[in-house]
């Protein structure tokens, strides 16, 4: 590349660097705040959750009584009796158990996800500087851009996925916390 090019992809790339730098500067306390935002949040939750299930307990206690009845004496009659109305009640238990028991491990997942992005910028901002000290003037081995540039382009696809990451823990607890107010029931698959 000439001078004159080089400089043109440099200045042409100045916001780019910019917003590099202030996502660094964000990054650094991405973890702490989504700790703060967080933490009383998933307790909450999980003391909804935790609250949903046992009245669900107490739901199928009651139904399967009036059911079955409570007096433990043999009844023919129960030949005939058809449970599947309890099995709506047990599969919501089964649900609120479920998501009740992923949630710390997904705030977890959510805090390590944010503890990476440091690095992860750092690392393309070192190989964006590296891409881009290529000037055809300077004394530095020929591999120092093409190094650079498969740097950042791998941190760039390692960034999208921790993304994908961050959106998809960050969208099942707030799901959590939306089931745990009571709003919704959570879905099939435990989210």
């Amino acid at each position: 590349m000439t001078t004159p090019q080089h400089l043109s992809v440099i200045i042409v790339g100045i916001p780019f660097r910019l917003a590099a730098l202030a996502s660094l500067w964000k990054s650094a306390s991405l973890r702490g705040d989504t700790h703060l935002k967080w933490r009383d949040r998933v307790d909450l939750a999980h003391a909804g959750l935790t609250e949903l299930a046992l009245a669900r307990i107490a739901d199928l206690r009651d139904s399967a009584g009036e059911l079955v009845g409570s007096d433990g004496r043999f009844r023919p009659d129960l030949a005939r009796v058809d449970p599947a109305p309890l099995t709506r009640l047990t599969r919501e238990f089964e649900r609120y158990i479920r998501v009740r028991e992923k949630l710390n491990d997904r705030f977890r997942m959510l805090l390590r996800v944010c503890g990476l992005t440091p690095m992860l910028v750092g690392l393309f901002i070192a190989g964006d500087v590296a891409a881009l000290s290529s000037s055809g003037s300077w004394n530095e081995p020929d591999w120092i851009e093409p190094v650079g540039i498969a740097i950042s382009v791998t941190i760039l696809v390692i960034g999208l996925g921790i993304v994908g990451i961050y959106v998809h823990v960050n969208r099942f607890l707030t799901d959590a916390e939306i089931v745990a107010r009571g709003v919704a029931t959570p879905s099939q698959d435990g989210q």
